[in-house]
């Protein structure tokens, strides 16, 4: 599955409950009420340009999340990124055969 494969409806229904809700939201309970698998609901948050939130707790819908539930999600998610961006590096600048043997 893709972006491309998600639904607009589900991006809204999946804002509308979290906004209406107001609290966090576990994966769990979007897979019992409209059988989106874990991975779609991550889907579903990561179009949401910006109106949810993840965590530890579930998601969140970001109108009423707490300045310090903002920035521990904006922190994680650049630390994230960061990491993907390293080892990107490491992979582009890998020459087979030049690196040695691995050490763990």
């Amino acid at each position: 599955m893709n972006q491309a494969t998600v639904q607009a409806q589900d991006i809204k229904r999946f804002i509308r409950t979290l906004t209406i809700n107001g609290g966090w939201v576990k994966a769990d309970r979007f897979r019992h009420s409209y059988e989106w698998s874990p991975r779609y609901t991550r889907m579903l948050r990561s179009m949401s340009n910006g109106a949810v939130i993840s965590g530890n707790l579930g998601y969140r819908a970001t109108v009423h999340a707490t300045q310090t539930e903002r920035r521990h999600f904006i922190n994680k998610t650049r630390q994230t990124a960061s990491e993907l961006y390293d080892q990107a590096l490491l992979v582009d600048n890998f020459n087979d055969g030049e690196q040695g043997e691995m050490t763990l």
